[in-house]
């Protein structure tokens, strides 16, 4: 923070030139009963930058201390405690603190004091160093509720209150619009997100029941192999053999039927099913019945009389 040197810049209090305001401290090492006042009312905001001690040098204490508070007679309120190095001249001791950072009084405020020193009972001439709020000046940054620029220029809104909004320039000295690759890093997490991911090693085994019929597409198992030997489920295309005579199968889908020509010279199959028995009988019976003879076909016999 920088302060003004022209103008009012700083002042005493009480105003030089002048003594300071004397305040007897206590008994050893305990703070004057009652507070001293400094000044009854302040003119302006101010801030108390600094403070003056003065006392006689047959004291002989080893240190001085200054309380310092505003506020009404009887219900003062502390603002801080100052002990002061002493210079020890011939006839006095001198001290000088300076209050970093100030402490801010508000207009019209009383401040008065307490002192205590090693003696006791000892008259100490209390002075302070102060400067109106109004002669302080900022070093370019504007101090408000909230930072309100950066290096100059005003901070955009964050799209989320109290939490600022970043674009990284450079990162690893190489322009963020050109950074395509990211430094490896150990410990990801189950939150982590891999955009892409190529030459993979070590991978863990997959889970039971991980992979789901809802996450394979339908032809993603085509052309793949033996994928589906000893498997259930699944319907396969064969075609059914024309030439069933060589099997032994007839037109009309029966196995090992015997089939009788109108010359029974021929038949197919072997032995008849029993179903069939009827049938093959009257069909035989059929054929029979056809045949006729003649001289030729005729058959000798002899017939013996009684």
């Amino acid at each position: 923070m920088s302060v003004k040197t022209a103008g009012v810049g700083h002042f005493t209090i009480p105003t030089a030139p002048a003594a300071g305001v004397s305040c007897t401290s206590g008994a050893a090492n305990v703070l004057t009963t009652t507070y001293v006042q400094l000044i009854a009312s302040t003119a302006a905001a101010i801030y108390i930058t600094g403070i003056h001690v003065e006392a006689a040098a047959a004291s002989a204490a080893t240190y001085k201390l200054t309380q310092l508070a505003t506020g009404g007679a009887g219900s003062e309120t502390v603002v801080g405690q100052y002990l002061t190095p002493l210079s020890t001249g011939s006839t006095v001791a001198l001290g000088y603190r300076q209050i970093y950072p100030p402490i801010p009084v508000a207009t019209a405020t009383r401040i008065a004091c307490k002192t205590a020193d090693s003696v006791g009972s000892q008259a100490t001439l209390i002075t302070l160093e102060c400067i109106n709020q109004a002669n302080v000046v900022s070093d370019g940054i504007v101090v408000t509720s909230n930072v309100s620029q950066w290096n100059g220029t005003n901070v955009s809104t964050p799209a989320t209150a109290g939490i600022p909004d970043v674009n990284v320039k450079n990162m690893n000295n190489v322009a963020a619009t050109a950074i395509t690759t990211v430094k490896a890093v150990q410990g990801l997490t189950t939150a982590d997100t891999i955009t892409t991911a190529t030459n993979l090693t070590n991978l863990p085994s997959i889970p039971a029941n991980w992979i789901t019929a809802a996450g394979i597409t339908a032809a993603a198992l085509n052309g793949k192999g033996d994928w589906n030997i000893g498997k259930t489920g699944y319907s396969l295309t064969q075609t059914f053999p024309t030439n069933f005579a060589s099997l032994g199968i007839s037109a009309a889908g029966k196995i090992n039927e015997v089939v009788l020509t109108d010359t029974l010279t021929t038949y197919t199959g072997n032995t008849p099913q029993t179903a069939d028995v009827g049938a093959t009988a009257l069909a035989i019976k059929s054929q029979t019945d056809r045949l006729t003879f003649s001289i030729d076909n005729q058959v000798d016999v002899n017939v013996k009389g009684p």
